[in-house]
């Protein structure tokens, strides 16, 4: 039931947030309190640029490999301005995204819902993982908002195997070491049998063996292929298939290039393996068409025979975005990455600590020397897309006070369209499974303020949680500035596929609630039920309240909204299905009126072969998280992957979005867009010149 906004009970009068040193010392006291919560992990992102993200959901889940995860953030746009934004999902190496998110734009004020829907592979490790959703502005790609959400792997009776340490490139006619590693990812003992051969029948030693594997554990196993030498280059697979029994096996390959003996001098440089991507570019908006092309160079990989020095480099251009909105901007950098040593020049995602700045991109250097007692941090970055000429000179110290705790000193310089020096105190202890931070900033320039986080995590027994609480004055300089939030989740399994999770949001912005702007006030609460519902079908089931209202005297928001949140997916060998679906009501308290609202998403992947993958996808949503009554949007979408050959992979998507007016009028406005991607990826390799004294030997020929 909604309450009057602007009745003048004492209760209202008392509910003023007045930020100065009484509400510094809470938030203090606030955030060391909260240290001692079992509670929840999350991280919603106010800052500077107006941008929200947060998960609308769960924040802790557990799915089994080849799961089908649905995940749904709501991004906000707390700005004056509209903006065009640029959704990135980031997954854990392999796996594998089933509804890629297409740009969009948000209205000031605006808040919208993205489904994001990503298979979690066979054979991946039963640990947590990170989930992160980023909506960055691509007109100002130095706006940007991230969220993480924290999965974790049910551990099952499964073993794994990986290449450790396999050269990419060899001379034909010498030996070479290829270091496999095999890891019982179970939680029962297991004796494995190894094989190892070589596809073009070269000697490998030892060719078979035996391990005995305690729960979690990892060996190492060396092979030395003998090779013959040959007349022109070729390639040579070596694979290493351990079982336990018929029914538990698995296999890792690795493709190694055999140069020449005595072919011209390739065998002084080692290959990093890279890619060549060609993307042809189409957008169709109520008949207005445009195209364009854009490539995109990318090279990862080992520099040295030993693994010890890396490097990372992307070259990609022209600018693409005015061709399509699956086009990206233009971007060039190189890093390096060693033992204790990390530096990169050109456009880079940098940040210093979550107050002083949690993430941000621009153009500039940066580096980073880490040892196990001292680290320290230095990075020059400028905006590349903003007129306002900013720029940041952020420094760091840290000194480790214990093997899993570390104490830092932090200072960030800005300049551009706000000037001010930014001084941080953070510490933060860092174990297996257990994380917990605070951090206390100050800010000085024209108007100085400070602010407050303190964070825990734990997952190291059956019940997961986490907690994070944040005090930011209005006038601090930071990341965040002129909000306060509490935030609390967690997860306890119930038994086998089955869990139960909750949580827990309040959030306040414009804290001395100046008349120029909303001061929202947002709370949500959730509790939910993981269930099987049938043989591989694993559901769940979430019931949410939320509440959004403006606390100024004349306020433009109050709405209500509980509803229900239902979740289904099925996966089996190469294919699986999932559906997700809110459905709930509005009440709006300033008209006194009331909608029903709904978001929906079907989406569906087929997996035939590691060479081929198709998804289709279909979204709509109708008005689930407005704040005003907007279109109904409805984005249907396909796309399908084929690798060509080895490391060659020709990729096609296609997405539909039509906007009609959610009044239902007898004639409605559409608006139709038509977005087409076809990429073609090619492989490359960059040459690296081995230093003289470990460059391979050369045998004369006989």
């Amino acid at each position: 039931m909604c309450t009057a906004p602007n009745s003048k009970s004492r209760f209202t009068e008392r509910a003023v947030f007045r930020p100065g040193a009484g509400a510094f010392r809470a938030a203090s006291h606030l955030c060391v309190f909260l240290w001692l919560l079992l509670l929840c992990w999350t991280e919603v992102f106010a800052q500077a640029g107006g941008l929200r993200v947060r998960a609308v959901d769960y924040e802790l889940a557990s799915f089994e490999p080849r799961g089908v995860v649905t995940l749904a953030f709501e991004v906000a746009n707390d700005s004056a301005r509209p903006q065009d934004l640029e959704p990135t999902l980031e997954l854990p190496a392999g796996w594998r995204a089933v509804t890629p998110d297409a740009p969009f734009t948000l209205a000031p004020g605006e808040s919208t819902v993205r489904f994001v829907t990503f298979v979690i592979p066979e054979g991946t490790s039963a640990t947590d993982y990170a989930v992160r959703y980023t909506a960055r502005n691509r007109r100002q790609p130095e706006v940007s908002a991230h969220h993480a959400v924290n999965i974790r792997v049910n551990a099952v009776r499964r073993l794994e195997a990986a290449a450790l340490d396999v050269p990419d490139a060899v001379v034909s006619g010498q030996p070479y070491r290829a270091v496999f590693v095999v890891r019982n990812a179970g939680n029962a003992p297991v004796v494995v049998n190894f094989q190892a051969r070589s596809s073009l029948g070269h000697p490998v030693d030892p060719a078979q063996g035996r391990l005995e594997l305690a729960p979690r554990e990892s060996r190492e196993v060396a092979l030395e292929v003998r090779t013959e030498a040959l007349a022109r280059p070729g390639f040579d697979q070596l694979t290493l298939t351990v079982s336990a029994d018929t029914e538990l096996s698995t296999q890792s390959m690795r493709v190694v290039k055999l140069l020449p003996l005595g072919g011209g001098g390739e065998g002084l440089y080692r290959t990093i393996p890279g890619r060549v991507k060609l993307s042809f570019l189409s957008r169709d908006e109520d008949g207005k068409r445009a195209g364009g092309w854009q490539t995109e160079l990318t090279s990862a990989g080992a520099v040295d025979e030993a693994g010890a020095h890396r490097i990372n480099i992307l070259l990609r251009g022209p600018d693409a975005r005015q061709a399509s909105a699956l086009g990206a901007w233009d971007e060039y950098r190189f890093e390096y990455s060693g033992k204790g040593v990390a530096a990169g020049v050109g456009d880079l995602t940098y940040g210093l600590t979550p107050l002083t700045e949690y993430g941000r991109y621009g153009r500039g250097a940066q580096a980073k020397v880490m040892s196990d007692d001292w680290g320290f941090e230095l990075y020059e970055m400028g905006d590349r897309f903003t007129r306002t000429e900013n720029r940041q000179l952020g420094v760091s110290a840290s000194r480790a006070v214990s093997p899993a705790s570390r104490l830092s000193l932090n200072y960030l310089a800005k300049s551009g369209e706000r000037e001010a020096n930014i001084y941080s105190l953070r510490a933060v202890r860092q174990e297996a499974a257990f994380s917990a931070e605070t951090e206390l900033a100050s800010s000085d320039g024209a108007t100085p303020d400070r602010a407050v986080r303190g964070y825990l995590f734990d997952s190291r027994g059956g019940l997961r949680y986490s907690a994070t609480a944040l005090y930011a004055g209005p006038r601090f300089a930071g990341y965040y500035r002129d909000q306060a939030l509490v935030s609390v989740s967690g997860h306890y399994p119930l038994g086998e596929d089955w869990g139960l999770r909750a949580s827990v949001l309040w959030q306040r912005m414009n804290l001395e609630r100046i008349a120029t702007r909303p001061a929202l006030e947002e709370s949500q609460l959730s509790l939910g039920l993981e269930f099987p519902l049938a043989a591989g079908i694993n559901s769940s089931a979430d019931l949410l309240l939320r509440r959004k209202r403006d606390l100024r005297r004349d306020p433009n928001v109050d709405l209500l909204h509980p509803s229900v949140r239902l979740n289904g997916a099925y996966g089996a060998g190469n294919w699986g299905l999932s559906a997700s679906g809110e459905f709930g009501t509005t009440e709006d308290c300033l008209s006194d009126r009331r909608y029903a609202t709904s978001l929906a998403l079907l989406s569906l992947y087929l997996n035939p072969s590691e060479r081929h993958f198709y998804n289709l996808y279909l979204i709509r949503d109708d008005n689930t998280y407005s704040a005003v009554r907007q279109r109904v949007n409805t984005s249907a979408g396909a796309g399908a992957s084929f690798q060509l050959w080895e490391r060659a992979r020709l990729q096609l998507n296609l997405q539909r979005s039509v906007a009609e007016n959610a009044m239902r009028q007898a004639s409605p406005r559409m608006r139709r867009t038509s977005v087409i991607a076809c990429i073609l990826a090619l492989p490359v390799s960059v040459l690296v010149r081995r230093p003289t004294a470990t460059a391979p030997h050369r045998q004369p020929p006989h």
